[in-house]
Parts: structure tokens; sequence; C-alpha cells
């Protein structure tokens, strides 16, 4: 296996101490493990990503032309590698924002779980009572989560025309809000 003939290092890295070639892999690793906690947010699938990262950096790392932002690369190399194990496991992306959502009202007071619980259920109150055209837009942007292209090529408008309206659907949302909001509050 011609893998490691000559290395992304200075120095060759099969003419290396164990130790240095271990501190070296290590180095690696560990750099790959940070960027990928970040976003996979569980262990075994980070450890998994710098477990590629690793064989990724070991295969292409000798093809560089230059090593000079190698630190650099590997992160990218790393995220790469998440991203891919998210693609992979669609439902890896599903329980770590449940298990995000979880931690959070963990961490609330029952207080605060129960005020923001409120607040939630008079902010659906309140889209609800918008007009059809900006609760629509109200929808698809903040619930559904969708970008302005994807909306604007569906509601056949501009993308500045999208951001007017939804704009304007935001401060008549903002209006109903704190006029319900407040109400409970005042009396």
């Amino acid at each position: 296996m011609n893998i490691l003939e000559y290395s992304i290092f200075p120095l060759n890295l099969r003419n290396l101490n164990p130790e240095y070639q271990k501190l070296i892999i290590t180095t690696f690793y560990q750099l790959a493990y940070q960027s990928a906690i970040l976003i996979l947010k569980d262990c075994s699938l980070a450890e998994d990503a710098a477990h590629d990262t690793l064989i990724k950096v070991l295969e292409h790392g000798p093809n560089l032309k230059h090593d000079d932002n190698i630190k650099s690369w590997i992160r990218q190399v790393a995220r790469n590698s998440a991203y891919d194990i998210i693609r992979k496991n669609k439902k890896y992306d599903y329980s770590l924002r449940h298990d995000k959502l979880i931690n959070n009202l963990r961490s609330q007071s029952t207080e605060e779980s129960v005020e923001i619980l409120l607040r939630d259920a008079c902010l659906l109150k309140n889209i609800n009572e918008l007009r059809d055209e900006y609760r629509i837009l109200i929808k698809m942007r903040y619930l559904d989560e969708m970008p302005y292209k994807v909306i604007a090529g569906k509601l056949n408008i501009s993308e500045t025309v999208l951001s007017k309206r939804v704009e304007r659907a935001k401060k008549q949302l903002i209006c109903l809000f704190v006029n319900d909001w407040d109400s409970p509050f005042k009396s």
C-alpha cells in the first residue's frame, strides 16, 4: 500500500519515531473530532466522522500541492464527513434536534417552560388570525423553514417582493402578538 509514500508533512510519516507518529495522528484526530462534534452533537457519530476524516487525510494528504493551510483543510474534511453522516442517516438529524429540545426543556424551570408554551400558543393563535396571504407566507418561511428562493418560486413572485411582504406580515403579527400577550397581564 503506497498511501504514505510521501506525506503531507515535511517529513515522511513512516520514517518517524512511533511516538511521533502517534502524536501526529492523535493531533489530527482531535482536530477532526472537535470540528465534527460541533455539527453532530453526538460523541459516537463525531468519532465516526473523525475516523473517516483521518482516513481521508492519510489517503489524500500526499496529493496536496501545498500544506500551508493543513489545519483548515482537515477541519473542512471533518465538517464534510459530519455532513455525510447526517445525509446518510436522516434520523440522526431529527434525533439531534429532538435531543436539543429536550435538553433545553430540562435546563429551564417549570415556570419558564410554561411561559414558553403559553407564548408559542399565543403566537400560533395570532398567526391564524392573519389574513390568508400573510399567514401562508409566515408558515412557509418560519414554520416550514423554506428559503426565500423556494417560496418566491412557488408563489411566482420575485424575492424582493416576497421579502417586503414577509416584513409586512411580521409587523402585523408583532402588533397582534404584543396586544394579545400584554392584555392578560394588564388586568
